[in-house]
């Protein structure tokens, strides 16, 4: 990224007045450069802070050396904000805690108070303003690490965790010659400057004027226009360029917190995007970020702190913590390639406060505000799996609910691919991409909260509703009650795409046809409309089911006589209920039949939909468990025996229902016929034992 272009300057770097006399390091790279002790002002990103120390910022050496002419009495006093900063010896005293290694420096460098010819030991030091330090590591535009030291002030203000910053202090040699920043004021900012507020404005200007209210389709919308125009810079050929253009800008366009009526603020867009190698994903990201001149793309886990951060020894004996990924790049954006998905479990809420966690040592906080999106290979063919939503699964089922939208590029065909010809600008293609890229640049170098009027909310409920009934689903979390945020954050970006500083009804419309498109496109629809079938109950079905069932029942009772609740499939069901799983061989030891008669009373079930088994067994479908549920109380309540039973354990009965839910006096005769016909099975079966065993009743 060049930093010597004037309209990226941010105003803190544009008012400094520098003093010609001294040179400056103006460059990040230049850090390490050392060649002496120099002022510094200018960008370094902070990689990793330490714990706060108190050290003295005025120190005053006497050298009480006492030889034939008395006390030498030489004294030196050096002070932080002087207006002659030793900043080598403050920095190697900040790292060691010992005074006198500042006057060591000193001697080294020929401070003329320090050569009375005395050695060391007869040097005594005294310390005054006492203030906090902070170590940190620092890293240039090559993650090339130094060292710095952060002298607490209220221009340097670490509390808020910061990522890239204007530093202002002085290059310097700390201990044991490691070179960094002695830092007493920063600035914080993202990874880019911002661009001059009149440029901004213009740009918007521009973006406004090509927006036609009268035309809400999605695909005549201003984010695909900068998208095509992007497709035809980067010379990528084939339609899922495009369409992952504006996944890529929609991202990027995201505000860092979204407020909405439902609840505290949350952190702005996680997307996630599925194609094979031959779509060309990490090609066009890198081309968008190249384009952009800001942002992160990586592959891997790239760093040992990973995406969110881990906690290192270093040498001495002090612990740093260490930012991963999402960390460094605060503020702003970051697109991972083939990122293994278990990387973020650990710290998956870390996408809903925008905060790392970690218990390393001591517990400590990183920011993590930074807009995130995930590029994966799909785990099969797109071709061989029936529903393609099924392979979001590669995502943890939470990671799943934290994504704003899942989009898949499915790769063009070799004939678009390779066709020769050359995609020639079109006229407005300069000035619209320089118009967008100076908003987005203007939006990542801010901390953005969008707070939805609440003239909108009744609108966004509505299409929330629309999306939820049409693609809610547990198995894949895409869109379920989360979606009215979804939708908030998406309205932000498309109107910052086309220039505006707060969304309309408009944006909200093309908010929910871009959700609606990618779920759509990913067949979630059907995967639903087929989850649900396995899942719910109708009452047709559940009446259905439930003459099937009873009818199985009274054929059971028929061939072996008995009670309903000695029946093989009221003994079946029971035990399933009890035991949730269980295998054909354990049913069929309970009941005391053959396997064939499990299984043919299993098949029952499944065929249903009610049960289905696995390698742990047979148990209950959620279709099944609504079933049963829902048809066990009536099995009970037949069974006379179930209600005595229940008494003696001191069971509580059920009181009386009245209004619609009471039973008729015909239901209450034909409850009471098959109470009387239960107990009289029951005597016969008990005069039987008495006179073929010849017992006596007692």
């Amino acid at each position: 990224m060049k930093t010597d272009d004037p309209s990226l300057k941010s105003d803190f770097v544009s008012e400094l007045v520098l003093i010609e006399k001294e040179k400056v390091a103006g460059k990040v790279s230049e850090v390490f450069a050392y060649q002496g002790d120099r002022p510094y002002d200018g960008r370094v990103q902070v990689a990793a802070l330490g714990s706060p120390q108190s050290r003295y910022t005025k120190l005053t050496f006497t050298c009480r050396k006492k030889d034939n002419n008395g006390s030498c009495g030489n004294t030196i006093t050096i002070t932080f904000d002087g207006e002659e900063v030793r900043p080598s010896a403050f920095a190697v005293y900040f790292d060691s805690n010992n005074s006198l290694d500042a006057l060591k420096v000193l001697v080294e460098t020929g401070v003329p108070e320090a050569a009375c010819g005395h050695s060391i030991t007869s040097w005594e030091a005294k310390g005054e303003d006492e203030r906090a330090v902070t170590p940190a590591i620092v890293m240039d535009l090559a993650a090339t690490e130094g060292r710095a030291w952060f002298v607490h002030s209220d221009r340097c203000d670490l509390r808020p965790g910061p990522n890239w910053i204007i530093a202002k202090g002085w290059l310097c040699r700390g201990k044991m010659g490691k070179i960094g920043v002695l830092v007493k004021a920063f600035t914080p900012e993202s990874e880019v400057a911002m661009p001059k507020i009149e440029d901004e404005n213009r740009a918007r200007q521009f973006l406004r004027s090509l927006v036609s209210p009268e035309r809400p389709e999605l695909s005549e919308s201003l984010v695909f226009r900068i998208a095509t125009a992007l497709a035809r810079r980067s010379q990528l050929k084939g339609h899922e360029i495009v369409r992952g253009a504006v996944a890529d800008l929609l991202t990027i366009a995201c505000p860092i917190w979204i407020k909405t009526p439902e609840g505290p603020r949350q952190l702005g867009e996680t997307s996630a995007e599925l194609g094979p190698t031959t779509s060309a994903k990490s090609q066009r990201v890198r081309a968008t970020i190249d384009w952009l001149g800001a942002g992160k793309y990586v592959t891997g886990k790239q760093t040992v702190a990973g995406l969110t951060a881990g906690a290192e020894k270093m040498e001495g004996g002090q612990w740093f913590l260490k930012k991963g990924l999402l960390p460094r790049w605060d503020l702003s954006f970051i697109i991972c390639d083939n990122m293994p998905p278990h990387y973020l479990d650990s710290q998956i809420e870390s996408r809903r406060d925008g905060v790392v966690t970690v218990n390393s040592i001591v517990t400590a906080e990183l920011w993590a505000r930074v807009r995130l999106k995930l590029l994966s290979n799909p785990v099969a063919p797109f071709e061989e799996t029936m529903y393609p939503c099924t392979l979001l699964k590669v995502y943890d089922s939470k990671m799943i609910a934290r994504l704003t939208f899942a989009i898949y590029t499915y790769g063009s065909s070799p004939d678009q691919r390779y066709d020769p010809a050359i995609l020639d600008p079109q006229p407005g293609d300069a000035e619209l991409l320089d118009a967008s890229r100076t908003v987005l640049r203007a939006n990542l170098s801010r901390e953005t909260t969008f707070t939805l009027p609440n003239a909108l909310w009744p609108k966004v409920m509505q299409f929330s509703k629309k999306l939820e009934l049409t693609y809610g689903c547990e198995d894949i979390p895409l869109l379920l009650r989360s979606v009215p945020y979804k939708i908030a954050v998406l309205s932000y970006s498309f109107a910052l795409l086309e220039g505006y500083e707060s969304p309309d009804e408009r944006h909200i419309l093309l908010s929910y046809q871009w959700l609606d498109y990618c779920a759509r496109d990913i067949q979630l629809d059907k995967f639903v409309q087929s989850w649900r079938g396995q899942h719910d109950l109708s009452n047709q079905e559940y009446e259905s089911l439930a003459a099937q069932i009873e009818s199985e029942i009274d054929s059971d009772l028929k061939e072996h006589g008995g009670t309903r609740e000695e029946t093989y499939t009221a003994q079946l069901v029971n035990y399933l209920t009890k035991n949730t799983t269980a295998q054909r061989d354990e049913l069929a030891g309970h009941l005391n039949v053959d396997k064939t008669t499990i299984t043919r009373k299993v098949n029952l079930l499944k065929a249903g939909g009610l049960l289905r088994s696995d390698m742990q067994g047979y148990h209950f479908t959620a279709k099944g468990v609504r079933f049963f549920k829902r048809w066990l109380p009536e099995f009970d309540a037949s069974d006379a025996s179930n209600a005595s039973s229940l008494q003696a354990r001191g069971g509580v009965q059920p009181e009386p229902v009245e209004g619609a839910l009471a039973l008729k006096p015909e239901a209450l005769n034909a409850l009471d016929a098959r109470i009387m016909l239960s107990l009289g099975l029951r005597i016969h079966h008990y005069c039987t034992l008495v006179f073929q065993e010849g017992l006596v009743p007692t």
